[in-house]
């Protein structure tokens, strides 16, 4: 059991997984703070313009400013709150997602949603 973040996209009656990450809070926490409160099993709609704000801050990231940028978020089954070589790993595997989705996915055709699970 622990933390499980999921994009989804809907492009009319049909919902397809678009990417997952299983504990990243941190990204958890961008979320919360940048696109609207996220409650468990929510679905929150993700903007081309959120992907973009995300893509500038991960591209942005050092070890001097990741606290402030893309701080960790403690929680019972949220995962580590270090920033370590599993918190770098974490970003590279974030930033190839939304670069990729950013590259490929018709924001005009459908909608992606972000949804976790704790």
């Amino acid at each position: 059991m622990g933390l499980d973040i999921s994009f989804v996209a809907c492009p009319r009656d049909e919902i397809m997984e678009k990417g997952e990450f299983r504990k990243v809070n941190a990204l958890l926490q961008w979320v919360n703070t940048h696109v609207m409160a996220v409650a468990n099993c929510a679905y929150i709609p993700i903007s081309k313009e959120d992907l973009e704000k995300l893509q500038g801050i991960l591209n942005q990231l050092t070890t001097d400013n990741c606290q402030e940028l893309f701080p960790t978020q403690e929680g019972f089954f949220y995962g580590s709150t270090e920033y370590d070589e599993h918190y770098w790993e974490d970003v590279a595997g974030v930033k190839a997602w939304v670069d990729e989705t950013l590259a490929h996915f018709d924001f005009e055709e459908e909608i992606l949603f972000f949804s976790a699970w704790w």
